[in-house]
C-alpha cells in the first residue's frame, strides 16, 4: 500500500484542526459559561473555575470526534478518503 503525500495528509489535519478548534472553543465556552452561572446563582462560588474548565474539556471530547469525523466526510479536490477492512469479516462501516 502506498502512503499519502505529505501535501494530502496535510489537507486532511488542517480539516480536522481547524473544527476542533472553532467549533471546540465556543461549544467549550458555552458549557463553561452555562456551568459557571449556575453555580454562581446557586452560591457555590469556591469552585467555579475547576467545573466551568472541566466542562469545557468534557464537551471537548464530542466535539473533536465529530471535527474528525466531519473531516474524513469532506469533499476534497483531487482525492477521496475511503476506509476498508484489511479481512473482509462480512461486516460494513455504515
Amino acid at each position: 500500500m502506498q502512503s499519502a503525500p505529505t501535501k494530502t495528509l496535510l489537507r486532511i489535519w488542517i480539516a480536522f484542526f481547524w473544527r476542533a478548534t472553532v467549533i471546540g472553543f465556543i461549544v467549550g465556552a458555552l458549557a463553561g459559561a452555562l456551568v459557571g452561572m449556575v453555580l454562581a446563582a446557586s452560591g457555590a462560588t469556591e469552585h467555579i473555575t475547576i467545573a466551568a474548565s472541566w466542562a469545557g474539556y468534557i464537551v471537548g471530547v464530542p466535539v473533536s470526534m465529530w471535527a474528525f469525523v466531519s473531516a474524513l466526510n469532506s469533499k476534497f479536490d483531487s482525492f477521496e478518503i475511503h476506509i476498508t477492512r484489511k479481512e473482509n469479516i462480512g461486516e460494513t462501516f455504515d
